[in-house]
């Protein structure tokens, strides 16, 4: 353990009950669709990556930490965990890590990532001082790779299969070395998805042992509501403490993960209040001053996610958006009633369970 993170409760399981963390979500869009996500927003019971109560600008977002860090000084580490992927969304997570660097210099600054874009800021994070970062690496199989993500983003073009699969499992290859290279302390977590890549578990412990992975943090997949892989049952335990038993022969196992929200805050499995979400939304209006809501939802009809590819009287269910600050984010699935409703079919609804 490096001495840089000995207050930080994810590398160090001692830190755990002293020191907290607070997480910026100042960075919505993400650049790869996992089959296993879902990811909602303004949900007080939700818990998990992806999941936030608000996106904040990073100058909102530094303003919301410094309160904090005035009133929690048990909080030694600011990360940016999405709810998107933090270099999805370049321009906001530098912007907020260069504000906090300035404006927090003894915090420890980290970031959790897919990898996939991660190489072409390798140096500049370097230069602020991050001193680690977290990658969710599924799987170093092409054809495993292309069946847990229905889509990925490269240099703007939407690709799926094993093709797309070979191009993130390559970036993220790299992005390993090169934080490792820069003495950047790198954690991966693996979604451990029953069926799809539990067999895969051990195999990925050993590779990244050889890339220099200081920890490993296999997690169970939790069914979302409305994702692809929603019929997947979550893993049971006894199959987790089989895989960590079998990936702890090669690396270090992280025993204590709490899957953080992308706003999480205090410390490790300390539960998100009304008054922690009321305090984080507050700071996403200018001056505090409070916004009409003006939001509006879509409704997509699609087969695959990503693009509106049926005509609205084939499809069997919508994807629904809410249009958010010109972007566009998913809120649900509904289910379209059957055609031979007639036209009943548009004045009825069933949401999806």
């Amino acid at each position: 353990m490096k001495n840089a993170l000995q207050n930080h409760p994810c590398f160090n399981p001692e830190a755990k009950h002293r020191y907290g963390r607070i997480h910026l979500p100042v960075a919505p869009r993400c650049n790869v669709q996992c089959n296993f996500c879902n990811r909602k927003f303004d949900c007080v019971n939700e818990s998990g990556p992806g999941i936030t109560s608000v996106v904040l600008k990073p100058r909102e977002a530094i303003r919301y930490c410094a309160d904090v860090l005035g009133r929690r000084p048990e909080i030694k580490v600011l990360g940016i965990a999405g709810p998107g992927d933090p270099f999805a969304n370049p321009d906001q997570t530098l912007e907020t890590l260069h504000l906090a660097k300035e404006r927090f210099p003894d915090v420890i600054l980290c970031l959790s990532t897919n990898g996939l874009a991660l190489p072409a800021y390798i140096d500049e994070i370097h230069a602020l001082g991050v001193r680690s970062v977290t990658l969710t690496v599924n799987s170093f199989v092409p054809r495993t790779v292309a069946s847990i993500y229905s889509w990925i983003r490269i240099n703007g073009e939407i690709q799926s299969g094993t093709d797309a699969a070979n191009a993130l499992i390559k970036s993220q290859s790299r992005a390993i070395r090169l934080l490792v290279e820069r003495s950047i302390t790198v954690k991966v977590n693996t979604v451990v998805i029953p069926g799809v890549n539990e067999e895969e578990i051990a195999s990925i412990a050993q590779k990244l042992a050889l890339y220099g992975v200081s920890l490993f943090n296999p997690i169970p997949m939790k069914p979302a509501r409305g994702a692809h892989f929603s019929y997947i049952n979550e893993p049971s335990a006894s199959l987790m403490s089989k895989i960590k038993s079998e990936a702890a022969r090669h690396i270090q196992i992280m025993p204590h993960c709490y899957r953080c929200r992308a706003d999480s805050v205090g410390l490790l499995g300390e539960a998100m209040t009304t008054e922690m979400f009321d305090d984080i939304k507050s700071y996403s209006h200018a001056d505090g001053q409070k916004k009409q809501n003006n939001n509006k939802k879509i409704a997509v009809a699609t087969s695959n996610g990503h693009m509106v590819d049926l005509m609205i009287g084939e499809t069997k269910q919508f994807a629904i958006y809410e249009v958010r600050d010109e972007s566009y984010r998913l809120d649900d699935f509904r289910k379209a009633t059957d055609p031979d409703c007639g036209e009943r079919r548009w004045t009825r609804s069933n949401n999806v369970n």
